[in-house]
């Protein structure tokens, strides 16, 4: 008589956005061919402007000396600006300012990305004419990525300033009270 056959894995549960393992988040962002749309926000897509906006920015467990990948996550309905000035210890991290780029089709052109490695500042922006549609709508995708390299030991994060993040809706108004998550960083 043949074994039985093993037992299945274990059920586990889904991990959260800032517990996603890169290679995971990296399938996420694997979306196809961009779509094809407009500049013009749909009537559904201003209907749905009010709904959440939430970034995650990840939790990383790093050796000091080694240089890793950034992945910032986002639900949001379709946006027409978005700034992230992001602060960091310039002790403990420095930024590669030409690593920041889009992941996926979520932005619907090139995003500007700025670090500022002495006064611990980078900043990721995506705008162009007033009103039009610069973000398609997105659950809990990976939307951008950069690198940055861990100097010291010690335990940090990427901060959001209040001040410093700005999501514009289909509305033209600011997305109220988003959600900022993770940037936890440990380095050993």
């Amino acid at each position: 008589m043949p074994p039985p056959p093993p037992p299945p894995p274990p059920p586990t549960d889904a991990a959260a956005p800032d517990e996603a393992r890169p290679s995971e988040r990296e399938a996420a962002a694997d979306d196809g061919p961009e779509p094809k749309d407009t500049d013009e926000f749909t009537a559904e897509e201003a209907e749905h402007a009010a709904a959440p906006v939430i970034l995650d920015a990840g939790r990383y467990a790093v050796r000091a000396g080694e240089e890793f990948d950034v992945t910032l996550t986002l639900t949001a309905p379709a946006l027409s600006n978005v700034m992230l000035l992001m602060e960091f210890d310039p002790a403990l991290l420095a930024c590669l300012p030409a690593s920041g780029k889009r992941v996926g089709w979520t932005f619907r052109q090139d995003i500007e990305f700025y670090a500022n490695n002495d006064k611990g500042q980078l900043i990721l922006i995506s705008q162009g004419q007033p009103g039009a549609k610069h973000t398609r709508a997105v659950v809990d995708r990976p939307v951008a990525s950069f690198r940055l390299k861990a100097k010291a030991a010690g335990q940090t994060a990427l901060k959001f300033p209040a001040k410093g993040v700005e999501f514009t809706t289909a509305k033209g108004v600011a997305a109220e009270a988003p959600q900022l998550r993770g940037g936890a960083i440990e380095i050993r």
